[in-house]
């Protein structure tokens, strides 16, 4: 029977409909993940010098606040460094922080997975919440360099240098912000 209304409904509704109300749906199951996040973004209200990374994917910084929108959230274990959070929120919604209360910004590969819109006002939301000398930093994809590397076979442009090899002065062992993909 179940099959049955499953092959009616797609004969029946167009598919530009059939899209709508998948994309709907999609929505309000985001809407319901951005309400769930709002009382850790309450238990951060007049905290100062946090350290925020957008769209962490899977990469959790210690002692960071990890912000990202997943299915699945990853679990911060009780013996995590203080101060480390993980956030399920959509970002596209902005940054729910109090105003000049973050020391540090950071996001790797995130900003060109959203639009226009999105991508400036969430800039202008992290700028809204630096404090003064605050940093914002971001990796993006240098897309014209890959599209003329490609196009002229410049196969050496597509080989990554080691972290160690950038930074010589960096001791075997140590952690950075730097990630070479």
């Amino acid at each position: 029977m179940r099959q049955a209304l499953v092959r009616y409904y797609k004969k029946m509704v167009p598919a530009g409909v059939h899209n709508a109300f998948r994309d709907l749906w999609t929505e309000l199951k985001i809407a319901r993940i951005v309400l769930a996040s709002t009382p850790k973004f309450k238990a951060l209200c007049g905290k100062r010098e946090l350290r925020i990374h957008l769209g962490c994917k899977e990469d959790i910084k210690l002692g960071w606040i990890n912000i990202d929108l997943k299915a699945k959230p990853p679990v911060i274990g009780k013996g995590a460094a203080p101060g480390t959070a993980f956030i399920n929120h959509d970002l596209r919604r902005g940054l729910p922080v109090e105003e000049r209360s973050c020391a540090l910004i950071y996001s790797s590969h995130f900003f060109e997975h959203l639009n226009y819109g999105n991508a400036v006002a969430l800039l202008r939301e992290c700028y809204r919440a630096l404090q003064p000398g605050g940093v914002f930093r971001a990796a993006l994809p240098d897309f014209t360099g890959v599209f003329q590397a490609y196009l002229s076979g410049d196969v050496d442009y597509f080989k990554l240098p080691g972290t160690f090899a950038l930074l010589p002065q960096l001791k075997p062992g140590t952690k950075t912000l730097v990630r070479l993909h």
